[in-house]
């Protein structure tokens, strides 16, 4: 679950009465999570995970004694055990944790944060010294680099150019991991809404058109996974000026010599060329769709992380004594 999806489910559950927020703020060591995971934790439920294990055990018998009370606390899980004294766990590291108390009076501030996130703009997560967790609206103007600060960013949006078997197993495939799913194909016959998450958006408009009335609403990837070659040049043409954080193309090793013999002729600057990654995903020996949809989704995986790592710094708004596990 992303960052910003945990936002929209969290703004579900705090209907159901006062909770608890748990943030990982700072770690040393091996842990199973980074700075800036979070679960929430009701009287008799769960969201989110801060690694599992016997640590989160721990984390989950703190936060709900916190429940209905009106100050943030803190707890220490030391991953530095043995075999002989296992303490929280043998990971090897430390992790603090804050618990923010929470209840209705949040819910106001969540959802004008989730409205903020649905339009394309970034949100701060703020955790005062002396009062408990809320969220700020950046300004869309903000030139805020989205690695710092505790910034959550819209959920990118995931392109699926072609509607054929692979690209109705990509748009399953990659829902859960926090993509906003929009597939683009020319026939009415495929890709049809019933055989589709029930998130994604299906379109028969152009490239063009598609990219025209998204581009401010986050990073766009692009997975062209079209019926044919010419199909292939076509998108990309379209593609060229656009600013995206991944493009990749499927086929075989002739069909791609093909395209990008193509895409020469027709002037593609030689830099989108080595930008497309061609083939698409990693390398697997996928067959089926369902297998190449899954060899997609961990290219997709490997390139988000490697341009949103240190989203969560190692500090917190003037609570410099958070910042030092012990």
């Amino acid at each position: 679950m992303t960052p910003a999806g945990f936002l929209v489910e969290f703004n579900k559950r705090l209907t159901s009465g006062p909770c608890v927020l748990a943030t990982v703020v700072h770690c040393t060591g091996s842990t199973p999570r980074a700075p800036g995971a979070q679960m929430a934790c009701g009287e008799n439920w769960l969201l989110g995970t801060i690694g599992g294990g016997a640590a989160e055990s721990k984390i989950i018998d703190a936060a709900r004694q916190t429940i209905g009370t009106s100050s943030p606390t803190q707890v220490t899980i030391d991953l530095r055990g043995t075999p002989e004294s296992i303490k929280d766990g043998i990971c090897g590291g430390t992790m603090l944790v804050r618990l923010d108390p929470l209840d209705q009076s949040s819910k106001t501030n969540l959802t004008e944060a989730n409205k903020h996130l649905t339009t394309g703009h970034m949100i701060r997560q703020h955790f005062p010294s002396d009062a408990c967790w809320y969220l700020e609206m950046l300004d869309p103007d903000t030139t805020l680099d989205p690695d710092q600060e505790w910034v959550v960013t819209p959920d990118p949006m995931l392109l699926i150019i072609g509607g054929g078997h692979c690209g109705v197993a990509l748009a399953h495939a990659a829902t859960p991991l926090g993509f906003r799913i929009v597939i683009q194909d020319d026939r009415q016959d495929m890709a049809l809404d019933s055989q589709l998450p029930a998130e994604a958006i299906r379109t028969h408009l152009s490239v063009d058109e598609v990219l025209d009335s998204t581009s401010s609403h986050g990073q766009i990837y692009v997975a062209l996974v079209t019926r044919s070659y010419k199909h292939d040049v076509e998108a990309i043409k379209h593609l060229t000026t656009r600013p995206l954080a991944y493009a990749g193309l499927m086929g075989s090793q002739r069909r791609l010599i093909q395209v990008m013999k193509m895409l020469r002729e027709h002037d593609v600057p030689e830099s989108f060329i080595d930008f497309l990654d061609a083939p698409i995903g990693i390398d697997l020996p996928a067959e089926t769709p369902e297998e190449i949809a899954i060899s997609i989704c961990a290219r997709l995986i490997h390139i988000r992380h490697a341009t949103t790592a240190g989203t969560a710094p190692a500090s917190l708004d003037a609570t410099s004594s958070l910042a030092d596990a012990r």
